[in-house]
């Protein structure tokens, strides 16, 4: 182990037992990133089996909702939900868990500057990846996402 490492870090690195260590790296190195589904597997399933499109997008919809609701109702946002970092990871054959990655531009949802920005960033990140997954088209940022997401969900005739 190398020297450099603050005892701390060590000390923690070390609690772990090796076989929940095992399992914490598998579960990192089966699951892909949002980026990546969105990418090269839905142009696939669009092409192979569309009937499927809606539902995959909408349960990946919920999952990634349901984990910033999480963090937000701790008081935290992310501000950089991009589909680099969601991953998601296959649980069983009907089922997926999403995880988020990177935090290091959270903040508190309590601040006065970046509160409510997070808060509206974190909602347009989700939606756009939403997008990106139903349609094949993502919005380019969030005042994109709010000036023109009816327009481009007619355009793909979404319906619930």
């Amino acid at each position: 182990m190398p020297t450099a490492l603050p005892l701390q870090v060590r000390r923690q690195q070390n609690s772990y037992p090796y076989g929940e260590t095992r399992k914490c790296l598998h579960d990192l190195f089966s699951a892909i990133t949002l980026r990546d589904i969105i990418d090269q597997h839905m142009p696939k399933l669009r092409s192979e089996n569309q009937e499927l499109v809606k539902p995959f997008s909408l349960c990946i919809f919920h999952d990634i909702l349901d984990t910033v609701q999480k963090m937000h109702d701790k008081g935290w946002t992310h501000r950089d939900l991009h589909a680099g970092n969601i991953m998601v990871q296959k649980q069983d054959d009907v089922s997926v868990k999403v995880k988020v990655l990177d935090f290091g531009l959270a903040g508190s949802l309590h601040d006065k500057v970046y509160g409510l920005k997070g808060f509206r960033t974190d909602i347009a990140e989700i939606v756009r990846k939403f997008s990106a997954l139903y349609t094949g088209e993502e919005f380019d940022n969030e005042t994109d996402v709010q000036k023109n997401w009816k327009q481009k969900m007619q355009t793909v005739n979404f319906q619930c």
